[in-house]
């Protein structure tokens, strides 16, 4: 936080999220050291804490057109790292604690590396930042690795009661006494829930981010108020059939409640109502917007088809997609995902990406060629060896490529009908080297030379 205090202005106050996130995980391990293994549904309620600054992180990073939007992502990538509390085995769906953390930072540190590039030699306070960023998850990975290898450890021989364990918890810990940041939601956590002091069921909590795979599902009606009076069984509906069987019980008393319709109130007699159908622009109704939960139009897929071709469709907010090439025959069809990212493992023979929004792709090794068709703002990254990048119909294309594979005379990159594509050379080594990034030209000047047509980039550069 000093080195955040240093910069000043909006990355401070963003800088606070990843503070008071890091103070409420250290809550969450208190909870585990006084507690028994809770049931899922209390499991979210722990957490959610930890989930609301991550959210309010990425809220801040959709913004692409904020001064400090680079700021941003670092931190909102980086903060996917505290979602390894999630973790609860092979099975779940999650890398190891440790490797999670490790493949966080390193989403971050894309953007980590274009802020050194800008700042170096220019703002220093912006350099420290930084890099107190990557020390700060590097110490973590390295506490986690040692501490928490296999996910959280519970007490055995702890509490059974985890509202008491994290009322405890909340009130030894440095969170309790930090008034939350302004982009957090301020409705009571769920420790003062559990302590039982408003009465009713509280307000369903906001969706978490899409890191923590144990927190997807909705949280049921009621959980939150079955955790506070220690019993899994709560929720409304009791008293509402209560109702319902005491008024069938009156018999034809019953519609005795029930409002007269009169003459005037009988459609044939209403003047509001007529047979005509409305034409013209009253007629139409704005349809509604849809929601980023909507932008799926189908069921989600992710499977394999035929042994041969890995499909990932209508994928919305996944984080941790990962493919796992076993035969370099197979292929991988990415298709209308959104906020999602996607890591293929392996060598495989061709990624095809078509009509995708806001998603990232990792790839090892590519055979034939990585296509993106219909894409509007994703993010490529070739880790090893592609042939070819074909991009086509696409705006806001960012590819992230070795040094190695750009320095070799059969890679090439093909381009049409888009625009804002942009390819950034990583060095072998990012802590010594910039990252080097060049745009890919959109403009064209045609010319006739000996009666054939030349084509050449358009160039803007003065002088």
């Amino acid at each position: 936080m000093t080195a955040a205090a240093a910069v000043g202005g909006e990355v401070h106050e963003a800088s606070k999220l990843a503070d008071k996130a890091f103070k409420e995980q250290r809550t969450v391990l208190l909870v585990a050291a006084k507690a028994k293994q809770p049931p899922p549904e209390q499991m979210q309620s722990i957490l959610q804490p930890v989930a609301e600054p991550m959210m309010a992180a990425s809220a801040l990073a959709d913004n692409r057109r904020s001064a400090v939007f680079q700021q941003n992502k670092v931190l909102a990538e980086a903060l996917q790292a505290l979602s390894w509390l999630a973790y609860t085995g092979p099975s779940c769906g999650m890398h190891t604690p440790a490797q999670h953390i490790s493949e966080s930072w390193n989403s971050a540190e894309f953007y980590a590396n274009k802020l050194l590039k800008e700042f170096r030699g220019v703002d220093e306070n912006q350099v420290n930042w930084v890099k107190g960023l990557k020390e700060l998850y590097t110490a973590l990975q390295k506490f986690v690795s040692a501490n928490y290898p296999m996910g959280l450890k519970w007490n055995p021989s702890g509490t059974s009661n985890i509202a008491e364990a994290v009322a405890a918890a909340t009130a030894a810990s440095p969170a309790a006494a930090t008034a939350p940041s302004a982009a957090v939601s301020k409705g009571p956590t769920p420790a003062v829930r559990a302590t039982g002091a408003p009465k009713g069921p509280p307000p369903p909590a906001p969706p978490p981010p899409p890191g923590l795979k144990d927190m997807l599902l909705k949280e049921r009606p009621g959980a939150a108020a079955a955790v506070s009076n220690g019993n899994s069984n709560g929720g409304p509906g009791g008293a509402g059939m209560a109702d319902l069987l005491a008024a069938l019980n009156k018999g034809s008393a019953v519609t005795s409640g029930l409002r007269k319709v009169t003459d005037d109130m009988k459609a044939k007699n209403r003047t509001d109502r007529s047979g005509v159908v409305p034409t013209g622009p009253a007629a139409a109704k704005p349809a509604a917007p849809r929601s980023a939960s909507q932008a799926a139009t189908g069921p989600p897929r992710f499977e394999l088809e035929q042994e041969r071709k890995w499909v990932i469709e209508n994928q919305v907010g996944h984080q941790e997609l990962i493919v796992n090439i076993k035969d370099p025959k197979q292929s991988v069809y990415i298709y209308n995902c959104s906020g999602s990212v996607v890591q293929v493992k392996g060598k495989c023979n061709a990624i095809s990406v078509d009509k995708c929004k806001k998603t990232g792709v990792v790839y090892e090794n590519v055979i034939a060629a990585c296509e993106m068709v219909n894409c509007s703002s994703i993010q490529v990254q070739c880790t090893g060896a592609a042939p070819t990048m074909s991009i086509d119909k696409c705006d806001g294309v960012q590819l992230y490529i070795p040094a190695a594979l750009a320095a070799h005379p059969d890679f090439q990159v093909v381009t049409a009908k888009s625009s804002e594509v942009n390819v950034l050379v990583v060095a072998a080594n990012p802590e010594a080297e910039d990252v080097a990034e060049h745009a890919v030209p959109e403009q064209f000047i045609s010319t006739f030379e000996r009666g054939k047509l030349v084509t050449v980039a358009a160039s803007h550069g003065g002088g």
